[in-house]
């Protein structure tokens, strides 16, 4: 997107979330080629998703990163994570909460 559009587009929003998505563009700006292609990725995967199970998974990485790294490990690899997410919401969770999932 051009410069000029971005910023019309900014403008549009309200102060709080705009300063929110310029923090993401900033960080996605500084993004490696293949992180930005992970990024990417990751956000195609997550598009897919319904519109239920898409306010399922971003609940559970707000709650993921509300908790200290120990338990974060330990709530991504429970039973209930394993039960209440599809294999590719799984990966989609330890992605966001930068804990790979080691099969």
């Amino acid at each position: 997107m051009p410069p000029e559009q971005r910023q019309k587009e900014l403008d549009k929003l309200p102060p709080e979330r705009r300063a929110q998505v310029e923090q993401r563009l900033n960080r996605f700006e500084k993004m490696s080629p293949a992180q930005r292609e992970k990024a990417l990725r990751r956000l195609e995967a997550f598009q897919e998703l319904s519109p239920e199970r898409r306010d399922a998974v971003r609940q559970e990485v707000q709650r993921l990163q509300s908790l200290p790294p120990d338990e974060r490990k330990a709530r991504l690899n429970s039973d209930e994570v394993k039960k209440n997410f599809s294999p590719e919401e799984q990966k989609l969770l330890h992605e966001a909460a930068g804990e790979p999932q080691l099969l």
